[in-house]
């Protein structure tokens, strides 16, 4: 049978995080990055001379220097291309605290500053569509890093340090917020697609308009995620913005009976796609009810198997290679 499954809430992936940097929209009692001359994390090293970069957060402020102080000019959108430049300046926020600013125009040739962790250095847009990937220290397959970026993540490719299967790239660890520069990736890990790139922008868009709450905002929020659904072509981003839509067409069978989770954090997902929102994980030999399962298989780590939808412990979809 053809199955309809209806999605309550709004999936956003880990690289959503909302930030106004001045515009009024952020997280009560939470600074957008660089708002307050606040950050998470230090600033990368600065190269010399002028360089392309990209944002990669959501609202990242854009600021004049007054006496020494930052002073808000607007919020920079996620994607939005700069040119960074070698000139850097220490500057003292509402905190008290001086932070390292560096000196940036926009696409529109305005000039100002930004805090440079949440900008990546590169020559062009990426957006991760495996499940999950590690990032590797050097292009090589022994140097696997202690982080994962998953589906969805936007990166920012250097070609000049790309080789050998490896696209060397900047990022951002979310929600954690913490920048990744110069590391690698597997190149068959990334879409290169400028569609799949604009849906994930269109979807940080839709979350940070369905924060406030407000009707209008709701409105524009759908108009984001419909044109998201015209931009996606790779399986996995398509996969996330269908689940952004709270819609998820696949063909299913009935499912009875219990099995037992193989192994230790196996992550229970909302939908039977890879990529889809983790709602859950089993412990290993954790006993689930089966309720459903798709018809067609998905492969996985080499394992050919049909995802199962359960109903206890809680509900969500588990890969079926994983159970027994």
């Amino acid at each position: 049978m053809k199955r309809t499954m209806i999605i309550p809430s709004l999936l956003v992936l880990a690289l959503f995080a909302v930030s106004c940097g001045g515009s009024g929209q952020e997280a009560p009692g939470a600074a957008a990055p660089g708002q307050d001359g606040s950050a998470p994390a230090a600033a990368p090293a600065i190269k010399k001379g002028d360089q392309t970069a990209f944002v990669l957060y959501q609202g990242l402020g854009f600021w004049a220097e007054q006496d020494g102080k930052p002073v808000y000019i607007k919020s920079l959108d996620l994607t939005d291309r700069l040119t960074i430049h070698g000139k850097t300046a220490d500057l003292t926020g509402s905190s008290g605290k001086a932070l390292e600013y560096t000196a940036a125009t926009d696409g529109k040739g305005d000039e100002g500053w930004i805090r440079l962790p949440y900008v990546g250095v590169g020559d062009r847009l990426g957006v991760i569509v495996a499940a999950e990937t590690f990032i590797y220290t050097e292009p090589k397959k022994t140097k696997i890093g202690k982080q994962l970026l998953k589906a969805g993540a936007l990166v920012v490719i250097d070609d000049s340090g790309s080789a050998d299967g490896f696209l060397k790239i900047d990022a951002m660890l979310l929600p954690e917020e913490i920048p990744l520069d110069d590391v690698y990736v597997p190149s068959d890990t990334v879409s290169l697609d400028s569609g799949d790139i604009s849906a994930i922008q269109l979807l940080t868009l839709a979350k940070a308009r369905r924060a406030s709450g407000k009707e209008i905002d709701v409105k524009a929020a759908d108009a984001f995620i419909s044109d998201a659904v015209m931009e996606a072509s790779n399986p996995a981003i398509v996969a996330i913005v269908d689940e952004a839509r709270g819609i998820v067409n696949v063909p299913t069978a009935g499912a009875s009976g219990t099995m037992v989770s193989k192994a230790d954090k196996v992550n229970v997902r909302r939908t039977p796609v890879v990529g889809s929102e983790v709602v859950g994980q089993l412990s290993a030999a954790q006993e689930v009810a089966l309720a459903e399962r798709t018809l067609e298989e998905t492969v996985i780590d080499g394992v050919s198997a049909p995802w199962y939808r359960i109903t206890a412990p809680f509900e969500g979809w588990v890969f079926g290679g994983f159970l027994e």
